[in-house]
């Protein structure tokens, strides 16, 4: 509240009869953007005594009636506060990703927690006795090297395509290869 008041303060002694106007008509918005902002910005540690700061700056410079001082504190102030609401939405969207890879990551556990025991009761079963060691660990080692390479190429796909559509396609390949494995089940059956 203060601070929306401390922006309609500093437009009234401008004399400008447009801006004041719409100042006055949009104070409402103003107080509820000012709010919002200050909340988001204020997850920051350092954002509240910066404000408070700058506003100081703005004030000192229109009590000594310094246009070049209140345009220079006024513009910095802007500044600041364009860059910390951009930071926070950067900071919000990585949180966001975060949270995308640890549901991916929950899936791939689940199924490879459902597909590979049976993948490796099959394959160990159509291999012969003397070979069974061998295709056990050609296999383990395939699953390894999936499992280093997956994540890697994961990565890649969230930075070149974004986050929906890597998590889609990465769910997408996960169900064609469940029925890979289902289909192979039957056929080895």
């Amino acid at each position: 509240l203060l601070s929306a008041d401390f922006h309609l303060a500093i437009i009234e002694p401008s004399h400008n009869v447009i801006m004041l106007h719409m100042m006055r008509s949009m104070y409402h918005l103003l107080r509820e953007g000012v709010f919002y902002n200050r909340q988001v910005m204020f997850k920051q540690r350092t954002t509240r005594e910066a404000l408070l700061d700058q506003h100081r700056a703005i004030n000192v410079a229109l009590q000594a009636r310094d246009p070049a001082a209140a345009r220079a504190a006024v513009e910095a102030h802007l500044s600041y506060v364009e860059q910390a609401l951009t930071d926070q939405k950067r900071s919000e969207r990585n949180e966001e990703i975060a949270r995308l890879r640890k549901l991916a990551a929950r899936f791939v556990e689940l199924a490879e927690g459902l597909t590979f025991p049976a993948l490796l009761d099959r394959v160990t079963e159509a291999a012969g006795t003397e070979s069974r060691g061998t295709v056990i660990a050609v296999g383990a080692g395939f699953v390894r090297l999936g499992q280093t390479i997956g994540p890697l190429v994961g990565g890649i796909a969230l930075v070149e395509v974004g986050a929906p559509t890597a998590f889609i396609a990465g769910a997408a390949l996960l169900a064609a290869l469940s029925v890979a494995v289902v289909a192979g089940r039957r056929r080895f059956a």
